[in-house]
């Protein structure tokens, strides 16, 4: 067992979600239709798609005028220890001869996506793709965080599969380890790097809930028109970019328009997740702002004084019949000291 040749940590990209995250949810992390790389290859769910696999195996042997996949095993032969790295498991079912045929058709599958986006005519004849809920259901699944490919095995069958003409690669000059990664690449380009703090630090974070917020005076608004994950606080105020939860947000058996289900989806978002360290500076000076008595003061003035017009007018005549009746006051002191 010690002999064994095992891959560095480092070299894996590709894992199965962990059994506590998986509870929260279990629907959110199985795929509905289609099956990717290892962890749920041969399931008969899938069977359907693996005949579509095929048939677009098929359809890319046409397009390149081409008999047979003969072409391509030495080229995923020379990748296959390092493709087997990528996973953070091993796996028994799967014999050598059966990895590298998932390889390849899993990897042409994807890869002939890309060309039909691409070719206006493999888009106009595929009648597959002309299924709305389809196409939702293959963008889902593909963002899986277990059905994936390593990249670099995508990248390397497009070259070998692309037109002469074609000049582009898979995703420009993009680098990642799947197609999940890049994703998440592209979410977070925006974002300052991550700075590692001392576990006391980190520790000594907290944020508040919304309604504690608002109570210690900081501002809630809707930040318009950038990045989703680009949130500010300034001068009080925590901007926020809006977020539209639907049907499709989550795997849900009810309808999301139920405001009990979103909440409770918020609710558990975080649950087993490490949160990153991109936002220390925000919840380091709303913890600042909200600790601060003045702020905590004139936001309860504000929320039991001035929330309404109404109340805004009775606490101004109680301010106006204050200032008359200090002033009566006053005019009888000296209509008194006069007369004495």
């Amino acid at each position: 067992m010690l002999c064994g040749e095992h891959p560095a940590p480092q070299e894996q990209s590709i894992f199965k979600v962990c059994q506590q995250l998986r509870q929260v949810n279990e629907r959110t992390y199985e795929p509905e239709i289609l099956s990717i790389g290892p962890y749920h290859y041969g399931k008969d769910k899938f069977k359907s798609m693996e005949e579509q696999k095929m048939r677009y195996m098929r359809q890319l042997l046409r397009r390149r005028k081409e008999e047979s996949v003969d072409r391509y095993m030495p080229t995923l032969r020379e990748l296959e220890q390092l493709a087997c790295y990528c996973y953070s498991e091993t796996f028994d079912h799967l014999t050598p001869e059966k990895f590298l045929a998932m390889m390849l058709i899993d990897g042409c599958f994807i890869v002939e996506l890309f060309h039909e986006n691409n070719i206006k005519e493999l888009r106009d004849s595929d009648q597959l793709m002309e299924s709305d809920w389809i196409q939702y259901c293959l963008r889902r699944d593909l963002l899986l965080l277990k059905n994936q490919l390593p990249f670099f095995l995508l990248n390397k069958l497009y070259d070998l599969t692309k037109d002469p003409n074609e000049h582009l690669g898979l995703i420009g000059i993009a680098t990642g380890k799947h197609l999940l990664h890049l994703i998440h690449t592209c979410r977070t380009a925006g974002l300052p790097d991550a700075r590692r703090q001392n576990c006391r630090a980190r520790l000594n974070m907290f944020v508040s809930t919304a309604t504690e917020l608002r109570e210690s005076g900081v501002k809630l608004r809707v930040r318009q028109g950038c990045d989703p994950m680009d949130i500010i606080f300034e001068n009080g105020a925590l901007e926020i970019p809006a977020w539209r939860a639907d049907d499709d947000t989550e795997d849900y058996q009810e309808l999301l328009g139920d405001d009990e289900v979103v909440a409770q989806m918020f609710n558990k978002m975080c649950d087993f997740v490490i949160l990153s360290d991109y936002y220390d500076d925000i919840y380091h000076n709303m913890n600042v702002y909200c600790n601060k008595r003045r702020n905590v003061w004139m936001a309860k003035l504000g929320r039991e004084y001035f929330h309404s017009p109404w109340a805004f007018l009775s606490v101004l005549a109680a301010i106006v019949l204050l200032l008359l009746t200090a002033v009566q006051t006053v005019f009888s002191i000296l209509s008194y000291t006069k007369q004495s």
